[in-house]
């Protein structure tokens, strides 16, 4: 049976993999990836956004817990909800990460059980990085439109007579440090699934075979004596190199 340093260094890629899927899609597609803060510092009139949601604020409860799509402030008025080309890149790059990433994330707890789990785990361990990249890249978001021109702060100026809307300052919220961490930890995945020792698997079936051929008169080669011993797997033995005549 594998010991538990084994299986720990088998699944470690897979585990820390696991934590970078579940941190990279929350910042990303939940409502609080940045604030708005306002200049003159009142808590009472924060917002928070995401790529495709909102998180509205109430001047008696601060702020709803619930997150609105922006597609949603059309709804019965006049307003046209616009966004940049960075934002629609975001959002893809977001749903590639997660979509690839799931992919990624259960090969690397089933991988151990292909014939060629060394080699398939350096090729995953190159997929990591490259989700590691993906991920940083929706941080994008600080510089889109998601930020310096968001829908609902439109929506507020449009259709606000107050002017305490307009002066407000984006900042990075919980869901950027939580991409962050999530970078960090494709990076530690790829890094764990090419560089740690493959352990071997035992098998308390495996078997190791001794076996003596021997040529009989006419020329033909056979086996004469198998012994079998349990425990160990080896691999097959390989066919016996014909004599010339």
């Amino acid at each position: 049976m594998p010991s538990n340093k084994d299986l720990c260094i088998v699944y470690t890629p897979g585990i820390i993999s696991f934590f970078a899927l579940v941190l990279g899609a929350s910042g990303s597609l939940y409502c609080e990836t940045v604030s708005f803060t306002p200049v003159d510092g009142d808590d009472s009139r924060t917002l928070y956004a995401g790529v495709t949601s909102y998180r509205e604020y109430d001047s008696e409860v601060k702020s709803s817990a619930v997150c609105l799509p922006y597609s949603g402030l059309e709804d019965g008025t006049d307003f046209v909800c616009n966004v940049d080309g960075l934002t629609t890149t975001v959002i893809v790059l977001s749903l590639c990460t997660m979509i690839i990433g799931s992919c990624a994330v259960l090969y690397a707890f089933l991988a151990h059980c292909c014939v060629r789990f060394g080699l398939e785990r350096k090729k995953l361990g190159v997929v990591f990085i490259l989700l590691c990249i993906l991920q940083g890249l929706s941080l994008l978001i600080l510089d889109s439109s998601i930020c310096l021109d968001n829908p609902f702060v439109q929506f507020l100026k449009q259709t606000s007579n107050s002017e305490e809307n307009h002066d407000i300052v984006c900042e990075p919220y919980i869901g950027t440090y939580l991409i962050i961490a999530a970078v960090v930890l494709w990076f530690l995945a790829g890094v764990a699934a090419i560089v740690l020792p493959i352990p071997v698997l035992g098998n308390e079936h495996g078997q190791t075979q001794t076996i003596t051929y021997q040529r009989n008169t006419d020329g033909k080669v056979e086996e004469t004596n198998v012994h079998v011993v349990k425990g160990t797997n080896v691999p097959p033995p390989e066919e016996p190199a014909k004599e010339k005549a």
